[in-house]
């Protein structure tokens, strides 16, 4: 199993999809730590709106992002896990 430590930004879902789930299928997981919610809410709104018009009509193929892909449109913003303080 690989796990896929990506952005949680509307940019990040489709790269995890066409990068590892398109060749490894259901070897590959996108990692979901529990506070995923709170992450979002409290992140960056511009990283948002600067990938909203070329990703606003992607599909997700993987059932399991959905939710990912429906909170960051509920809150409108984008969490990049490089930007994750230590």
């Amino acid at each position: 199993m690989l796990y896929s430590f990506g952005d949680f930004d509307l940019a990040g879902v489709p790269i995890f999809l066409t990068e590892y789930y398109s060749y490894l299928s259901d070897r590959a997981e996108f990692f979901i730590p529990v506070n995923v919610e709170k992450r979002i809410e409290n992140s960056n709104r511009l990283l948002y709106n600067i990938q909203y018009d070329r990703y606003k009509n992607r599909t997700v193929a993987d059932k399991c992002l959905e939710f990912i892909v429906e909170i960051i449109c509920c809150y409108k913003r984008g969490y990049e896990m490089n930007r994750e303080s230590v």
